[in-house]
């Protein structure tokens, strides 16, 4: 069987690498998870892998949940409800990489991103007994700086801006005084 083995950078952090090695038919979620715990990041945050060509152009996304709620869904035009939602549970890497040098983009926190950028840099043949997906390389880690919301005790921070957002919602739905 072959693995996919990917070299793994990140943006404005010129001492981070990470290989990781991966089976085609394991998921995005797989591949989502063995990238949190090779950098010792908590999950409580919302991720994107995007598929991209050879420029680092984004082409199609996937995405760790379904955030569309049945009512959007429904009252999508045509066009739209057409295009089909990539969920990474529910989607094989060997369905998304069609290049030798596939490139990803892998982003994680929305509120404060980190930007990952993946190549798929050779394909491999497994070993027997090897549980996979497994990082084989590792150098540096992760800056953290003050805007970070992985300690508990800085999610007041995303909390706030949370209800912000919400907050500017409730407004927008409000027209003339009618409530939408």
């Amino acid at each position: 069987m072959q693995i996919y083995k990917f070299r793994i950078l990140l943006e404005d952090q010129d001492n981070f690498l990470r290989d990781i090695e991966i089976k085609p038919n394991q998921t995005f979620e797989d591949f989502h998870k063995i990238i949190l715990k090779s950098n010792d990041i908590n999950s409580k945050e919302l991720a994107s892998f995007y598929i991209c060509d050879r420029e680092w152009d984004k082409l199609e996304e996937i995405t760790l949940i379904d955030m569309m709620t049945d009512d959007v869904k429904e009252n999508n035009d045509e066009s739209e409800a057409n295009s089909s939602i990539n969920v990474m549970s529910n989607s094989k890497l060997k369905d998304f990489i069609k290049d030798t040098h596939q490139r990803l983009i892998y982003q994680y926190d929305f509120l404060n991103p980190h930007t990952f950028y993946l190549e798929l840099i050779k394909t491999v043949s497994s070993k027997q007994n090897v549980k996979y997906p497994r990082c084989i390389k590792s150098k540096g880690k992760i800056q953290k700086n003050n805007n970070d919301t992985y300690s508990d005790k800085d999610h007041h921070i995303s909390d706030k801006l949370l209800n912000d957002f919400n907050e500017m919602l409730k407004d927008s739905y409000d027209y003339e005084g009618e409530n939408y």
